[in-house]
């Protein structure tokens, strides 16, 4: 049960919407299902779980874009309005973030894995996890100085 929270929060994390959150999470644990048997032994198993979940959410959102461009739609607006001021003040300053950069930033910050844990989980040298990381952590800063402190902004 432990693992389903961390997936849906990471899912959420990384940008889904809640209406999107319950069939990427299968996803994720079918593909988790086929991949684990051929792991690195040694990868943590957060750690695997957020690799799988990056690239679901990255294939996803792909989609999405081509989707969307074909059709000429808007992309989709902000988070739950339902969560916390400061929660939706952090997500909306994270949607600003390219996914990499998002997800070295979530991994590290919210979660706690070290540089080389991500560097592993995320096929990326160190110097590469800490580069994305830093520029995160830069895009992030930026994002939240343009949006207004009670978080209901653009």
């Amino acid at each position: 049960m432990r693992e389903l929270d961390y997936v849906y929060a990471t899912l959420q994390r990384l940008g889904a919407r809640p209406r999107e959150i319950e069939d990427l999470a299968e996803e994720v644990f079918t593909t988790f299902q086929r991949d684990w048997p051929g792991r690195e032994q040694d990868r943590p198993l957060r750690a695997f779980l957020f690799a799988v979940a990056f690239r679901i959410v990255s294939a996803h959102r792909h989609q999405e874009t081509t989707a969307r461009v074909a059709a000429r739609e808007e992309p989709p607006v902000g988070p739950d309005e339902g969560s916390p001021p400061g929660v939706r003040l952090l997500m909306k300053g994270l949607d600003a973030l390219a996914l990499p950069q998002r997800a070295v930033l979530v991994m590290h910050e919210l979660d706690g894995f070290s540089i080389g844990e991500i560097a592993a989980s995320l096929s990326l040298t160190q110097v590469q996890a800490s580069s994305r990381l830093r520029e995160a952590r830069q895009e992030l800063t930026s994002a939240v100085d343009r949006l207004p402190t009670n978080g209901t902004g653009p």
